[in-house]
């Protein structure tokens, strides 16, 4: 227990990019002591635990149990709800079935690297690049990441429970879950897979997290720990790659300011919902923070449809209404586990 302690409370600080002087002047404890404390060399007092703790915004029992169940770890969380952990129930045991029929049919989904120590463009690039993308914007992003290790489900959550995504590792059978919340916008959802995506590649090891909805809003996002605003960053340069927004630009755009027209081939080029297309537009600077809003509001679909005669849907229509969606790899394994359980 000595020795988790310590490791808990590194990979803890770890994820937040806190260094141990940090968490010193947090707690009013001394950085020797910290450090002794996570080399499992001096067990701290139940004062001293709660004061870490609290710092690093995780529930004492976190760090006073060994919990092989991740689920155990995330419902004990402070800002865990009621309303959360009952969908956060269907989510768990959507990952219970999933690693069944993955044991009984031995069919893992082999892993995808770990990353660390990179900034989220250069992550997000080199992930790319393995993945063979190219320059290429993420078509289905869904079925990508599931088949690099990350297994989806889609639940639809009421707006009131303030769940965008969660993210949950089993260390034991080394399987990563991602929920996605299909209550949100379709750019909402995709953007959420690759935030969840992130943390999977970079942050198993340590955490299981829920991710609020607020994180999705420029103005509360550095409100959150500095592994949000990665995953965001990240999020954002893996759907969609800058070459490919300055290669479209410098062949169709006329020069002056980008028109709501512009933004429109350039959202049918990428294959991409229009927030996600301004979000990038903003973050290369091709447009201003209050072109943005303004762009934003506008109902791009009677522009669009007047542009090109029929507007490109951006959701399947089934995803608004059903309340569970498993994955078309979790269908397949389903499939088979019957075909094998049904008498010859």
């Amino acid at each position: 227990m000595l020795k988790n302690l310590g490791v808990k409370i590194r990979r803890v600080r770890e994820s937040l990019h806190l260094t141990q002087e940090q968490i010193s002047k947090g707690t009013g404890l001394s950085s020797e002591f910290i450090s002794l404390i996570e080399k499992g060399k001096r067990f701290p007092s139940l004062e001293s635990i709660e004061k870490i703790s609290n710092y690093l915004n995780k529930n004492i029992s976190y760090f006073l149990e060994d919990e092989s169940d991740p689920f155990e770890v995330l419902t004990r969380d402070k800002g865990i709800t009621k309303n959360m952990k009952s969908e956060l129930r269907t989510f768990k045991k959507y990952c219970q079935e999933y690693m069944h029929m993955e044991n009984t049919l031995m069919n893992p989904v082999e892993e995808a690297p770990f990353y660390s120590g990179t900034s989220p463009e250069a992550m997000a690039a080199e992930e790319r690049k393995r993945l063979g993308l190219g320059s290429q914007p993420v078509k289905d992003v869904f079925s990508l990441i599931e088949s690099n290790g990350l297994r989806i489900l889609k639940q639809n959550i009421k707006k009131s429970v303030e769940i965008a995504g969660a993210f949950v590792y089993f260390k034991e059978q080394q399987a990563g879950f991602a929920l996605i919340n299909t209550a949100q916008s379709y750019s909402r959802q995709l953007i959420t897979a690759a935030h969840e995506y992130c943390h999977y590649l970079k942050d198993r090891e340590f955490i299981c997290i829920v991710d609020n909805t607020d994180i999705f809003v420029d103005e509360y996002l550095p409100l959150y720990p500095s592994r949000e605003k990665f995953a965001h960053l990240f999020s954002l340069h893996f759907l969609i790659p800058d070459e490919q927004i300055k290669l479209f630009i410098s062949k169709e755009f006329r020069k002056g300011k980008i028109k709501i027209e512009d933004m429109i081939r350039l959202k049918r080029y990428l294959e991409m919902p229009m927030e996600i297309v301004l979000k990038a537009l903003l973050r290369m600077k091709y447009i201003s923070a209050s072109d943005c809003k303004e762009y934003s509001k506008t109902d791009y679909l009677d522009y669009e449809k007047s542009l090109f005669g029929y507007i490109k849907a951006e959701q399947p229509p089934y995803e608004k209404k059903a309340k569970v969606i498993p994955s078309d790899r979790y269908k397949t394994l389903a499939v088979k586990v019957l075909k094998e359980e049904k008498p010859h």
